[in-house]
């Protein structure tokens, strides 16, 4: 332990390269962190902040060789033992926070330097020092200017921390340590937290329970089989209506509505009408939209609901159609097939309703899985809706197959996901 918190062993060995093995499960970039924060600082005194310091080997370094005042927060009461004890043997004094950050006492208008671990960013705002946090490149394309009302800096367990940090212009670009290895992890975990460590190697020695076993060992097509024959018919409700959705699709449904916000959604079957209050009760919940029901037979029909109104007849009819596009009102949004899954009516139900899909929105063809399966297999039929998919598309450049919509990977709608892009 003393020799990774003295200064003149990191020193000596580390930059000659001497990296003995047990010094591989320290991060490479450590050093560099206190390059970054040296050189912006200066000779000059500083407070220092180090968020996730748990067994820091920076904050001593900086305190013992430099004269800085060191505060080190961390969630974990082990993780703070150790940064303590790192200070203790180097004859040092600084503060350990332990405590959740998203309820973090500390502020950042009283640091002037502010590090994260989990990534490198370099800053120089105005003086007000270096913020190294990590960022969410997926979310901030651009640099941004944040400050404590909007900042989203960095995340601890999907917690913002914004509250820590100084109003800084993130405009530089990141140093990205290696990625930790999971082998490296687990040692990390064994030093760190024994006892956890052993918890969770029993997992990995202990057998799944048989009953569950044998049940999830079942491959994807038996489990959609199963799920056909004993499960889509009789057990998938929607507030006590029979819906014969495979769930994971409808769950995207939900996702699809809430991202388009489509003024209007056409459904194209609808049985006993589970799926179609399910929809309506969506639009409930964003505000707006209402449904337009199409099937040839209500008579079996119970899903009333202020938002749904009903067109009975063949939805390939001119007469349907024209009474769809009366109830519209020229109002575009998601449509939903669900009908005669026959290639040829399918085929002709995406050419007479594509021009109810706004941009940017979809046509939705179920059931392609029958032309995935054997025909007589419980599930598989012939000269199903995944044909007509196929030749639409060709038909009609607006539309393109939207695959990434099949994130779930279990889904009755392979190359059902249809998005209008023009």
């Amino acid at each position: 332990m003393k020799r990774l918190t003295d200064v003149t062993y990191w020193e000596q060995s580390w930059w000659a390269r001497q990296r003995f093995r047990r010094l591989r499960l320290y991060r490479d970039f450590d050093f560099e962190t206190i390059r970054l924060l040296r050189e912006i600082a200066g000779a000059e005194s500083a407070r220092v902040l180090e968020v996730g310091a748990g067994g820091s080997r920076v904050l001593p370094y900086l305190r013992h060789s430099f004269g800085y005042e060191v505060v080190g927060t961390d969630f974990s009461r082990g993780g703070c033992r150790l940064l303590q004890a790192n200070l203790v043997l180097l004859g040092e004094a600084g503060g350990v926070v332990c405590e959740d950050l998203s309820c973090s006492s500390l502020r950042a208008e009283t640091f002037d330097l502010a590090g994260y671990r989990r990534g490198l960013r370099r800053e120089v705002a105005g003086g007000q020092g270096a913020c190294l946090p990590t960022w969410d490149e997926t979310q901030h394309d651009q640099p941004q200017r944040l400050d404590q009302s909007n900042a989203r800096i960095g995340t601890i367990h999907g917690k913002y921390l914004g509250t820590l940090l100084p109003e800084v212009n993130m405009a530089a670009e990141p140093i990205s340590p290696t990625p930790e290895s999971w082998w490296a992890r687990n040692r990390r975990l064994l030093a760190e937290n024994p006892r956890l460590f052993f918890q969770k190697l029993a997992t990995w020695l202990r057998p799944m329970r048989s009953d569950y076993r044998r049940r999830w060992s079942r491959g994807l097509r038996r489990w959609l089989l199963r799920y056909q024959k004993e499960v889509a018919f009789d057990k998938v409700t929607w507030m006590g209506l029979t819906a014969r959705k495979l769930v994971l699709d409808a769950w995207v449904y939900q996702q699809i509505l809430f991202e388009t916000r489509p003024e209007v959604v056409i459904e194209i079957g609808n049985a006993e009408g589970g799926s179609t209050k399910f929809l309506a009760n969506m639009l409930d919940l964003l505000g707006a939209g209402e449904v337009i029901a199409v099937d040839i037979d209500h008579s079996i029909f119970r899903g009333q609901h202020p938002r749904v109104t009903l067109v009975t007849g063949d939805s390939a009819a001119l007469g349907t159609v024209a009474r769809v596009a009366e109830l519209a009102r020229g109002r575009q949004g998601l449509v939903i097939h669900d009908g005669d899954h026959t290639r040829g009516h399918v085929l002709e139900d995406l050419r007479a309703y594509a021009p109810f899909v706004r941009p940017g929105c979809y046509f939705i063809v179920e059931d392609g899985i029958i032309d995935l399966f054997r025909a007589g297999d419980g599930l598989g039929g012939v000269n199903g809706p995944l044909g007509a998919v196929e030749q639409f598309v060709q038909e009609d450049p607006r539309f393109q197959i939207d695959e990434a919509r099949e994130y779930f990977l279990l889904t009755y709608n392979p190359r059902g996901y249809l998005k209008r892009v023009a």
